[in-house]
């Protein structure tokens, strides 16, 4: 492990559950009575006050001669770091005096193992590029679901949590995670903590284990209708409206319209299938081909071609694959069928002249059959 450690960014539930974490992996090395804590966000404590403490016990030799070990906990206050207002300047040269004693008397030995962690921390200050340069810098930030890349942020934020355990998961069920998730990372680690407690020695997460054990929000029931919907499941598709069923009788008296949700959700999945049916079409792709020709042919397709505007190439292949697959479920004429479908229930779960699960159990009916 690195003696100089900074978690930051704007993830404030990502930075304390990465903190400790390296917390942990520190105690399996030393006597956990011989961690220093300082905290960093005590209401009461004022900013120099809480630095001056951390530099004190930099200089403080350890009790019994071994290295010491500070952990500088929750630091709230890292924006007087930035800024030439004169009522900061003395917290910035303590900051100074801080990195000058660690520069000149513990950067090249094991005596001193300093754990910094806080929000906010600007790129451009000097603490920042002092620990990038000679320590490790986490720097955690929220996926902005504004970001026309933040799914795909969010796919490999997910396979990056699970490398961290060695563990493995499966394409769809990284899928079902972006979602019933969006961007709400505490809810994301959250979700894969319980699935890392839930599949124990197996090491790796299915999309059924994601179903059994992820909390029954209205996310995961909406993803798992269009799902459901998409691979002609009625068991998955009904199971997924119960959800939804129940949640309408919880809220009779809310204006939300969880029902209109699971329409809106079954409408996209079939908007992407019909752009999944057209990719295909443009690619000359075999209707009943097997995954290792798809992905072969995505591959010659992205080697020999400079323009990537296929919905295909947008996908990792193997999950274009399992679109690919629902899509070839339907004919285009099904498809026409399906739309008029979702259209007549919009009408009826808008006027409210029907009843929603019955419209939307006539829903499930009509395209599974």
């Amino acid at each position: 492990m690195e003696n100089l450690i900074l978690i930051t960014g704007n993830d404030t539930l990502a930075i304390k559950n990465k903190v400790e974490a390296i917390i942990d992996e520190l105690k399996e090395t030393v006597d956990e009575y011989s961690i220093e804590t300082i905290i960093g966000d005590a209401e009461n404590s004022k900013p120099m006050k809480i630095l001056e403490e951390l530099l004190i016990s930099i200089n403080t030799p350890a009790f019994f001669g071994s290295g010491k070990n500070i952990w500088l906990k929750h630091f709230a206050h890292f924006k007087l770091l930035i800024g030439k207002e004169k009522k900061n300047k003395p917290f910035q040269e303590v900051f100074k005096d801080i990195i000058t004693v660690i520069n000149d008397n513990f950067l090249n030995s094991s005596d001193l193992t300093l754990i910094i962690d806080g929000p906010e921390l600007d790129k451009r200050s000097a603490v920042y590029k002092f620990f990038q340069k000679n320590g490790k810098v986490y720097s955690l930030n929220k996926i902005d679901q504004n970001d026309k890349n933040y799914q795909n942020e969010l796919r490999n934020k997910i396979q990056d949590l699970c490398r961290v355990e060695d563990i493995k998961i499966n394409y769809d069920a990284v899928e079902f995670l972006v979602g019933t998730v969006g961007g709400d990372t505490g809810r994301l680690t959250t979700e894969l903590a319980k699935l890392f407690a839930y599949i124990g020695d197996k090491k790796r997460i299915s999309l059924s284990d994601c179903q059994d054990i992820c909390t029954k929000s209205m996310e995961m029931a909406n993803w798992v209708f269009s799902d459901a919907l998409a691979n002609k499941n009625i068991k998955g598709a009904l199971n997924a409206l119960n959800i939804i069923i129940d949640k309408i009788v919880a809220e009779k008296s809310a204006s939300s319209a969880p029902e209109l949700s699971m329409l809106f959700s079954a409408i996209k999945k079939f908007q992407d299938l019909i752009q999944i049916k057209a990719g295909a079409e443009r690619l000359e792709i075999p209707e009943n081909c097997q995954y290792p020709f798809f992905k072969s042919h995505l591959d010659n397709v992205k080697f020999n071609s400079s323009s990537n505007d296929n919905i295909l190439l947008s996908y990792h292949p193997y999950r274009a694959f399992k679109l690919f697959e629902q899509a070839q479920k339907f004919n285009d004429t099904e498809i026409a069928e399906i739309f008029t479908v979702l259209l007549e229930s919009n009408k009826e779960l808008v006027s409210g002249n029907g009843n929603p699960r019955i419209v939307l159990e006539n829903l499930i009916l009509k395209v599974c059959a």
